[in-house]
This record gives C-alpha cells, sequence and structure tokens, in this order.
C-alpha cells in the first residue's frame, strides 16, 4: 500500500487559483484528459478533478458493477 501511495502522490501537483479559476498543470489535464466539463469529486482529505464524460463512464460502470 506505501508503494501506491507513493507513486499516486507523486502525481500531485501545486494549483495556482486567481479571479476564481484553478490552474491546473498541463500535463496533469493531458493526462487526464480533461476537456471544458469537469468534476470535482471529494475524496477523503483531497479532491480529483475529472473530465465530466469520463466520470460519468466511470460511475455508470461502478454501478452496473454492484448491481
Amino acid at each position: 500500500m506505501q508503494t501506491f501511495k507513493r507513486l499516486f502522490f507523486a502525481q500531485v501537483t501545486k494549483a495556482r487559483v486567481a479571479e476564481g479559476q484553478v490552474h491546473v498543470a498541463e500535463r496533469l489535464a493531458a493526462f487526464a484528459a480533461l476537456s471544458r466539463e469537469l468534476v470535482i469529486a471529494g475524496i477523503d482529505d483531497h479532491f480529483e478533478i475529472w473530465d465530466a464524460a469520463r466520470w460519468r463512464r466511470y460511475t455508470q460502470s461502478r454501478k452496473n458493477a454492484d448491481e
């Protein structure tokens, strides 16, 4: 579990907030395939930014897996 956390959180980058906008690093935006519509998902003590279409597919697949 420690290795997973280390690799996962190694991708963390500080984001600048200015005039109500959050500036996401270009490499992270590309990695997450972010488009114009986003979802912010709160997870324990942090949040994740998802492309809205990918989030819908993810939540639908989890819903189907639970049925």
